[in-house]
């Protein structure tokens, strides 16, 4: 995936960095700025209590919400989607404004220096 995108290199927060290694977390946590400033596009697990709860979405039967079709548009079932910025209203949904993803420190940094970002949640991709 990393190179049909035209990129020379992967990080994987959790690969790259020894856990537990105090040398790995003293040369990388000061750096995480510029690891997540450069890079092209973040790749979010929204949803779990930790960084082995997985991708919603990637094994079958691992969504929470299956999508209803509203209405068909020139031959194509439209969906209604749930805002992930949790909009006020009679359709609001702050689920991921209240995910565990929003409120750990070390992914403030994600949200605070990367450009882009590919979000899973338990029902939908943002």
């Amino acid at each position: 995936m990393t190179q049909s995108r035209g990129e020379k290199y992967l990080w994987v927060d959790c690969l790259c960095i020894k856990q537990g290694s105090a040398v790995d977390l003293a040369k990388f946590i000061p750096r995480m700025d510029l690891i997540y400033g450069f890079a092209s596009v973040i790749i979010v697990a929204a949803s779990g209590a930790d960084a082995d709860a997985g991708l919603p979405g990637i094994k079958s039967n691992s969504r929470t919400l299956e999508p209803k079709p509203i209405c068909m548009s020139n031959g194509v079932w439209l969906l209604r989607t749930l805002d992930p910025a949790g909009s006020t209203g009679v359709n609001s949904y702050s689920y991921l404004q209240d995910s565990t993803w929003c409120e750990r420190g070390w992914t403030f940094q994600e949200k605070l220096f990367s450009k882009r970002a590919l979000i899973f949640t338990p029902e939908q991709v943002f």
